[in-house]
């Protein structure tokens, strides 16, 4: 009997040429890349020449818009840590991932924006969620990992943005990354949340792409 692996929204499995790069950095690059000994700049060299690739990737003007982390729930949880600082208040669609909408939940009052049937949010309400002077932050998924719905994200980043200038948003796009166009500078957004392992990388990677400029607590 053949079987066919069909659960990609949940996890895929590592790729042969990502699974390559692992056994060459874990056999080659292994030294501490701030260190500046031979084998840490060796190091350093690949670890940065990685952030350019994501950077290519992903539409940002800047490599130093690319933060590694070990998934998007950590990419996640520190834009709403980050953004947490600027007020008490989050908002999120009701179709957001758990990792989300806990994150969020965890940083004050969190208003959630109902979907219409197929499970797509309207710009303007999202929008109208905001609360002026309390807010820090709205999330918006680009597509939803249990139905491949897709959001209208530079939309929604556009009618926030036109309405309340201060007010960050996060898109989570680790379930469209690989799978569809992923634009960053493109969808006008502040913060996007990106996991390796949806994409044929490795559990335990994943990035927070941060606006140039923009500064966060870490």
């Amino acid at each position: 009997m053949t079987r066919h692996y069909l659960d990609h929204a949940s996890t895929s499995p590592l790729r042969p040429e990502a699974h390559r790069a692992v056994l060459e950095v874990m056999e080659e690059f292994w030294a501490d890349p701030a260190r500046i000994h031979a084998e840490g700049l060796a190091a350093r060299y690949r670890l940065e020449s990685a952030r350019d690739e994501v950077a290519a990737f992903f539409g940002c003007r800047s490599s130093r818009e690319v933060v590694f982390t070990s998934g998007a729930t950590e990419a996640i949880a520190a834009a709403a840590w980050g953004a947490a600082e600027r007020g008490a208040h989050q908002v999120v669609t009701a179709v957001e991932h758990s990792a989300v909408r806990a994150a969020a939940a965890a940083h004050g009052d969190c208003t959630v924006v109902e979907v219409d049937g197929a499970g797509r949010v309207d710009p303007d309400t999202v929008a109208a969620a905001v609360v002026p002077e309390r807010t820090a932050v709205v999330h918006v998924q680009a597509a939803n990992h249990e139905v491949g719905t897709c959001q209208p994200v530079a939309e929604t980043v556009a009618a926030v943005r036109s309405r309340h200038a201060d007010v960050l948003v996060h898109v989570d796009a680790a379930s469209a990354a690989g799978h569809m166009a992923v634009d960053f500078e493109a969808s006008g957004a502040d913060l996007m949340s990106i996991s390796g392992h949806k994409l044929g990388g490795p559990p335990g990677s994943g990035a927070l792409l941060i606006r140039r400029g923009l500064r966060l607590r870490p």
